[in-house]
């Protein structure tokens, strides 16, 4: 499957501008609209939000833990939108081959999860942003597994291409509250 997102160069570089304000990992959500062709997700980046300092219970340079209360929040403006959601982070000291972490593996997976729910089965994808680089993956359908993310298109500029760090590991499996790795 060949998934994509497309996004604005404004809105790109606001996201990047608010995602590398210092040296703490930080987090943006994009609202999109979407589109499936042959199993093919295509993301349309219509919104976006900044989290604010105040939206983490834990904030460091290498990771992060959301509160509830924004968790909620960024869930109900999808639904009030009806758009997905695209998850964004940073890591701050990565270059041209930024990863998603082993704690990133987890926590994006138990988010996809309840994205799932909440959303009532909408595409899902989370993207880490390098100072120099990308990676993102997607989840549709049945939630199962990540898939990768083909191309991250910045409208009338071009094109992307994440690093696939996601799939040097097993596919997490849920097993209660946390997830594992086959």
């Amino acid at each position: 499957m060949s998934h994509e997102i497309f996004i604005t160069a404004d809105v790109l570089h606001r996201v990047r501008h608010h995602l590398f304000q210092n040296q703490l990992e930080q987090a943006a959500f994009l609202f999109a609209t979407t589109e499936t062709k042959d199993e093919a997700v295509r993301f349309h980046v219509e919104d976006f939000y900044l989290v604010p300092t105040s939206g983490w219970d834990v904030q460091m340079d290498v990771y992060l833990e959301m509160t509830a209360e924004e968790r909620a929040k960024i869930l109900k403006r999808a639904r009030d939108r009806n758009t997905a959601i695209i998850d964004c982070h940073s890591h701050p000291h990565s270059q041209e081959e930024v990863w998603f972490s082993p704690s990133d593996h987890v926590g994006i997976t138990e988010f996809a999860q309840y994205v799932r729910w909440k959303l009532k089965a909408k595409p899902f994808a989370a993207l880490v942003f390098g100072e120099t680089s990308i990676d993102g993956v997607v989840w549709q359908g049945d939630f199962a597994c990540a898939e990768p993310l083909a191309t991250l298109s910045i409208v009338g500029q071009g094109r992307l291409r994440p690093t696939g760090s996601w799939f040097n590991r097993p596919c997490p499996v849920r097993t209660n509250r946390f997830s594992t790795y086959e």
